[in-house]
């Protein structure tokens, strides 16, 4: 083997990974940093320097919670992000929950990605095939 680590991991699962591969994936890129990947074992991520929690690492039940919640709390939450990541998994999120406009638009506005026109297509499509 030449020294290379390669996985492929689906949406919404994960991949169990050695501390040595972890510390590897660290130092050749970003992701960890950015939140694209997280390691649950606080340690580890104290000792690559990443000990607070990074907004940009959504789990989707802390997307769902927060989405659940009231509205100044949902803005703050998503004050917080700032990755394009984290953004459309938002997003994804609220397009499977049954929000209400209020919500809908706050996540419009805070991501920059249309959810409102996105969810009325699919709903017009739905009722075309009935």
């Amino acid at each position: 083997m030449d020294g290379k680590i390669e996985s492929k991991v689906p949406a919404n699962s994960f991949n169990m990974l050695e501390e040595d591969d972890i510390y590897y994936t660290n130092n050749v890129c970003s992701l960890f940093r950015e939140g694209v990947l997280i390691c649950e074992n606080k340690e580890i991520m104290e000792n690559m320097g990443l000990g607070r929690p990074n907004p940009n690492a959504l789990k989707t039940e802390d997307v769902i919670k927060a989405l659940s919640g009231k509205m100044p709390d949902l803005k703050n939450f998503l004050s917080n992000i700032s990755e394009r990541h984290a953004f459309e998994k938002v997003v994804t999120t609220a397009k499977t929950l049954d929000l209400p406009l209020s919500k809908l638009k706050l996540v419009e506005e805070a991501t920059g990605i249309k959810v409102i026109d996105e969810i009325e297509e699919d709903e017009s499509q739905k009722i075309g095939k009935v």
